[in-house]
């Protein structure tokens, strides 16, 4: 695991927003990301997933994308993403279309709760 840091705040602010919008836990997925483009293994009904990334380094750990016909992301292309770093993603179609993989060598583990 990377750095230690207390993210009690980010977390509390998605779990109030989950909250908020009256969802349901529908399941949970563990994903290692390496070098290989992966996407998510969606529940039937799932619309909305929190995302939490556990990574060894502190610097650039993944690279994300959402889309649809285009270029998956690569360890220099796509959205990036840190340590402890907190996500959502929104909508049966933004999840279907979701790919991940490393920007950089290390272990990484993409911890995925999905709701509907």
């Amino acid at each position: 695991m990377g750095a230690s840091v207390d993210n009690t705040k980010e977390y509390i602010k998605e779990l109030l927003k989950i909250n908020k919008k009256n969802l349901v836990a529908l399941g949970y997925q563990k994903i290692t990301v390496d070098g290989t483009v992966k996407s998510l293994t969606i529940p039937t009904n799932a619309t909305y997933a929190l995302m939490v990334l556990d990574s060894s380094l502190a610097t650039a750990a993944i690279r994300y994308l959402e889309l649809g016909a285009g270029s998956p992301p690569s360890s220099t292309d796509g959205l990036t993403r840190f340590n402890t770093d907190a996500w959502d993603v929104h909508g049966y179609q933004n999840l279907t279309n979701f790919r991940i993989t490393q920007a950089a060598a290390g272990t990484h583990t993409l911890h995925v709760q999905y709701y509907k």
